[in-house]
């Protein structure tokens, strides 16, 4: 149903109220059933569907904002810690995708025996969107 729906279809959703719903099933239980990780990947699946909907008519800002307030990225933040891969890496993606930021720094350096060796290496931080 999620899933497969239009753009303005995902925005009527939203107004209905779907975030809190879709949040309310990320809460972590380490002793999850099948049946209550099916509803996790189920929740991460249409949050991710909505979130992409949002891109495209420029208000994923808003909806990260919404999800934060209710306490969605708190969960989804949790559930990168979960043994079941799928929950990982789908939890992971959302993560990475809308709610970072990516900093590259090209060049440290490191002091080892009394030289000092100028090594290259790309690093990416991640920062957390706090505000707006």
């Amino acid at each position: 149903m999620i899933t497969r729906a239009t753009v303005q279809q995902f925005n009527q959703f939203v107004n209905a109220g779907i975030l809190p719903a879709l949040c309310n099933l990320l809460s972590l239980n380490l002793k999850c059933t099948p049946l209550e990780q099916t509803n996790i990947i189920n929740a991460l699946t249409g949050l991710t569907k909505i979130l992409h909907a949002a891109e495209e008519i420029g208000l994923v800002k808003k909806l990260v904002i919404m999800i934060k307030k209710i306490g969605g990225l708190d969960k989804i933040e949790a559930l990168q810690h979960h043994n079941n891969e799928k929950i990982y890496k789908k939890s992971l993606i959302i993560i990475n995708a809308f709610f970072s930021v990516k900093v590259c720094i090209v060049t440290f350096i490191c002091l080892f025996m009394s030289k000092t060796i100028y090594i290259e290496k790309l690093y990416f931080f991640r920062f957390f969107l706090k505000d707006f």
